[in-house]
């Protein structure tokens, strides 16, 4: 059985005119073929264990099925991938701006995608389950 990493699944999105690394495990040696939008783009071997795959760089495209081997992911878009961050303000959520509601309101971009990573403080911290100590 293939697993692939926790940021690959239904409505991701990759960036357009680059190598597309995936990567995950499987729990046996096999060959699988890459598939997007029923081509083949790829062919691997994947080892019993964890994997890395290297596609080859794609133009735009919208609502694509990727396939690894039995693993599919659907709605999957090739675009521009921008990635914001570093800023308190950055957490700020727009409802609470000025006219922030009716742009909420009138968001309809079915393409557009947020990916929220986890802050920690230190290398560890998520398994020992608790935050860094913060004096503000």
């Amino acid at each position: 059985m293939i697993q692939l990493a926790r940021p690959f699944s239904d409505g991701m999105i990759f960036q357009r005119g680059r190598p597309i690394l995936l990567w995950g495990s499987s729990d046996e040696a096999q060959s699988v073929a890459v598939r997007l939008n029923d081509e083949t783009i790829a062919n691997a071997e994947l080892p019993a264990g964890d994997f890395t795959i290297t596609l080859p760089a794609q133009e735009a495209m919208e609502d694509a099925v990727l396939e690894i081997g039995e693993v599919t992911l659907r709605h999957v878009d090739v675009g521009e991938v921008w990635v914001a961050g570093g800023q308190s303000n950055m957490e700020f959520f727009l409802e609470y701006t000025e006219g922030g509601d009716a742009e909420v309101a009138s968001a309809n971009d079915p393409h557009l995608r947020m990916y929220t990573v986890g802050q920690y403080s230190f290398a560890g911290e998520q398994e020992l389950g608790y935050k860094a100590w913060n004096p503000w």
